[in-house]
């Protein structure tokens, strides 16, 4: 059975529905320091990408030369048993959700955490314009391959690769893919020693 929490998460981290719907409705049955979490996980970058929603929805576009400022990104690595998901916004934040349950959120001042947060961002906007339009409902990638969203104030866009093309260095995500995976390194560090 999943975890309502990881669940809630990823239906925002998607953008598949309304962000104020999403935000409106987490599970009622959070303990207080998944709340507190919760609320600490609504930076900036994610209230900017909700104006922006809301504002698309209105009618009104982005100017053009804002409309593909990567905001945020989201890496979903595909296994078996589902993705790994890492999202990074401009402003630092950042949040791990595993294939195995376990959920990062929340402030993480990490200086190192905040930093390759940006960095993934950074690197981002030279691979957004090869990016295409989301359809949905979203699918999270097959457990080959390694989807990347890009949270801009246009919507999201979406690009994908195959793990080997990763692994062999030469596809073109393959700079992408490298931040993201030090990002989640940097984000679990630790974590077996908290945990036990």
């Amino acid at each position: 059975m999943q975890d309502p929490l990881l669940e809630w998460l990823k239906e925002r981290l998607y953008a598949d529905r309304d962000p104020q719907e999403v935000w409106a409705s987490p599970p009622a049955e959070l303990v207080p320091e998944e709340q507190r979490a919760v609320v600490e996980s609504r930076g900036p970058a994610q209230q900017l990408l909700e104006i922006w929603h809301q504002l698309r929805r209105s009618g009104v576009a982005p100017p053009r030369e804002d409309a593909l400022q990567v905001l945020g990104l989201l890496v979903e690595i595909g296994f078996p048993e589902g993705p790994d998901t890492v999202a990074a916004y401009m402003d630092g934040s950042s949040q791990f959700l595993s294939r195995e349950g376990v959920a990062l959120m929340g402030e993480d001042p990490r200086p190192e955490v905040e930093e390759a947060a940006r960095h993934l961002i950074a690197v981002a906007g030279a691979f957004v314009y090869r990016a295409r339009r989301m359809h949905l409902p979203r699918k999270p990638p097959g457990p080959q391959m390694v989807q990347f969203t890009f949270l801009t104030p246009s919507g999201p866009l979406l690009s994908s690769c195959s793990k080997t093309v990763l692994r062999s260095g030469h596809g073109e995500l393959s700079a992408l893919f490298e931040p993201a995976a030090e990002l989640i390194e940097r984000k679990v560090e630790g974590l077996d020693d908290s945990t036990g």
